[in-house]
């Protein structure tokens, strides 16, 4: 019988791989996290433009159904924070979501006294 993969975490892996990343981040150095929410930020502001400036000229469309814009909006603005992401860029969330793990697991000075 062949051996089953799966590409899914379990819940264990999942918390240990929070828990890891957490670690890593909370290592680097506060310029490193400062830039990378800075540039972030910058593509937020971007991303947020494009959407509006793409969505704004349906007009044309938007008369024959006026969900198209709030349509293409809203999947632009998905793409823009999937871009964000795989830029390396870090969100407040993505750089908060990792520090309760790391704390609870006591990898961290200063979590618990």
């Amino acid at each position: 019988m062949p051996e089953l993969v799966s590409i899914v975490k379990t819940p264990k892996e999942a918390f240990m791989g929070m828990v890891d990343k957490g670690v890593s981040m909370g290592g680097g150095s506060s310029f490193k996290i400062f830039h990378q929410s800075f540039y972030a930020g910058c593509y937020i502001g971007f991303g947020g433009m494009l959407s509006m400036v793409v969505a704004g000229g349906l007009d044309s469309a938007a008369q024959d159904n006026p969900t198209i814009q709030t349509f293409v909006f809203a999947a632009l603005s998905a793409v823009n924070l999937l871009i964000i992401l795989l830029t390396g860029g870090v969100l407040i969330q993505v750089q908060r979501r990792p520090c309760l793990p790391r704390c609870l697991k006591a990898s961290c000075t200063g979590c618990r006294s």
